[in-house]
This record gives structure tokens, C-alpha cells and sequence, in this order.
């Protein structure tokens, strides 16, 4: 029994002395991290800046600086920093360094002639030369559809990379319509220059005419009067045409009332044979037969 007290209140005096010595423990890292903390700042933050102005932001934090590269960037003028490391915010201690890439400022790119290419074509262009598309507009012009008329900024410019290029697209001549003259009864030279005055033409088509209907006079049209049309598309105008002249030697067609006889061959009689005409007299007498009448 003495020995079993004997071991519980030594491991009660060792629960205790651990205790005291985390708290030992504890209390000397605390004063430890705030004696340290006391000798660190914050990192500035240097983005932005040209490589002067961070110079003297990074001594009054009695910190150094290092540039550690320079790059072309569209972003930040030239000589101003980039990036930092480490990032601004992070806890330095006194006389840490700061890297920093500089700027080179923009890459700058001679800007190609888009002329004359389709959109597809002009935006790999641009995408080549370390450029890209910007806004596009369309206009109706005469020419190609679809290719580009013109560019901003021009061709053979400098441009910084990166920078769009607008564009401006044909669509191709716009389609002006007006309507169809009613040249119905014209002569075809007339039609044909009335519908030319108005910038249309004439597609002639010959047909045959009714009674009365006059040679080379308008029988129809297509498309009719007052409907629309393009400028420089085409009418069909039908135009009247003599009648082919009656073949030499050929009967006239019989009217209504000929007989069916006139023009049909008479069909063989049904009645009894004709009687055979007597024979030729020759000369000669014709022969007695002995016995005959008396």
C-alpha cells in the first residue's frame, strides 16, 4: 500500500513540474516573438512605381532593394516596377531585400495591311504580329463583300503589342430597287428603252400572237407593272411574232361545214355488182356453132 501512494504522488509531481515547464515554455516564446516582431515590417508595396520612388520607400523601412529582371510590359511604363518578391504585406525583418522586375514598357510592332482580307484572315494577321481585333464596323461598298476596307491604326504604323485594331468591313453595294415600268403594247425597241432609262434590262422572248395581235408588239411581262426590281436586273418581255406562212401546196384546212366526203375517200358500195360492159367489137363475125337457132 505504501508503495502504490508512493507512485501516485510522484506522477502527481510530475503532471505538475510538466505543466510549469510548458508555461516556461510558453512565456519565453511569446517574449521571444514579440522581441522579433519588434524588428520587422511590413514589405511595401512597390507596383507601379518607378525604380527611384521604391529606392527610398524600401530605406525607410530600413530594407534593401534588388532589381532582379526586367521585362516588356504594356501595363507599366518603362522603369517602373513590375512585380516584387516577396509580395507587399509580408513581415520582413530589418535589412531583408526586396527583388523586383522592372519594366521595359511596351513591346512595339510595325502594324500589318489588312486590305483587301477576309476577317478571318485579318484577325491571324493581327494575332501574328503580337496584335489584336478590335471594334469592327460594316459598310455597303462596291467591291468584294466580306474583306476589309480599311484599318485603325493605319498600316505600316507602330503600335505597342497587344494593342486592337478596328476594322472597318465591306458588306458589298447596296441593293436599290425601283419599279417595273408597265411597257405592255410597246414595240420592242420602245420597251427595251424605257426599261433601259431606268436601269433595267430587257430579256426578249418571242411567242406567237393572238388575232390581231401586232409583229414585235409587248404581249407581257415579267415581273408585272409596279412590282420591285434591282437596279440592273432583267424584264422578260414576250413580243409577237408573225404567223409561220401556209406551206406551198398544201390544201387548206376544211372549215366546219365541208362535206365528209371532200376530204375522205368514198367508202366501197354495199350493193350488187355493176353489170360487165359488153365486149369490143373486133371485126370479126362470131363463129356459128351447127344446131343453132333456126
Amino acid at each position: 500500500m505504501k508503495i502504490g501512494r508512493l507512485i501516485v504522488g510522484l506522477g502527481k509531481v510530475i503532471l505538475f513540474l510538466g505543466f510549469l515547464l510548458a508555461v516556461a515554455v510558453g512565456a519565453l516564446w511569446l517574449t521571444l516573438r514579440v522581441a522579433t516582431r519588434a524588428d520587422e515590417a511590413p514589405a511595401p508595396d512597390l507596383i507601379g512605381r518607378d525604380v527611384v520612388s521604391s529606392l527610398d520607400r524600401v530605406r525607410s523601412a530600413r530594407l534593401n532593394l534588388k532589381v532582379t529582371g526586367e521585362e516588356y510590359d504594356a501595363t507599366q511604363a518603362k522603369s517602373h516596377v513590375v512585380s516584387q518578391d516577396p509580395p507587399p504585406g509580408t513581415m520582413l525583418r530589418e535589412g531583408r531585400t526586396i527583388g523586383v522586375v522592372v519594366s521595359l514598357g511596351a513591346q512595339e510592332v510595325v502594324v500589318p495591311d489588312l486590305a483587301g482580307q477576309s476577317l478571318r484572315q485579318a484577325e491571324l494577321g493581327l494575332y501574328k504580329s503580337g496584335l489584336k481585333r478590335g471594334r469592327v464596323a460594316r459598310v455597303s461598298y462596291s467591291g468584294e463583300r466580306d474583306t476589309v476596307l480599311s484599318q485603325y491604326p493605319t498600316a505600316r504604323s507602330i503600335a505597342n503589342r497587344g494593342t486592337p485594331i478596328d476594322l472597318l468591313i465591306n458588306m458589298g453595294a447596296a441593293e436599290v430597287l425601283i419599279r417595273v415600268p408597265d411597257v405592255g403594247g410597246y414595240p420592242q425597241a420602245q420597251a427595251e428603252e424605257e426599261l433601259r432609262k431606268i436601269g433595267l434590262a430587257a430579256a426578249v422572248k418571242q411567242q406567237d400572237g393572238g388575232p390581231g395581235a401586232k409583229k414585235g408588239v409587248v404581249l407581257e411581262q415579267n415581273p408585272k407593272a409596279g412590282m420591285p426590281a434591282a437596279v440592273g436586273s432583267a424584264v422578260e418581255i414576250v413580243v409577237a411574232r408573225s404567223k409561220p406562212a401556209a406551206a406551198a401546196g398544201t390544201a387548206p384546212a376544211p372549215g366546219p361545214g365541208a362535206s365528209a366526203d371532200k376530204t375522205e375517200g368514198k367508202k366501197p358500195s354495199l350493193g350488187p355488182p355493176a353489170e360487165k360492159a359488153p365486149a369490143a367489137n373486133t371485126g370479126h363475125a362470131p363463129n356459128k356453132t351447127p344446131g343453132g337457132p333456126r
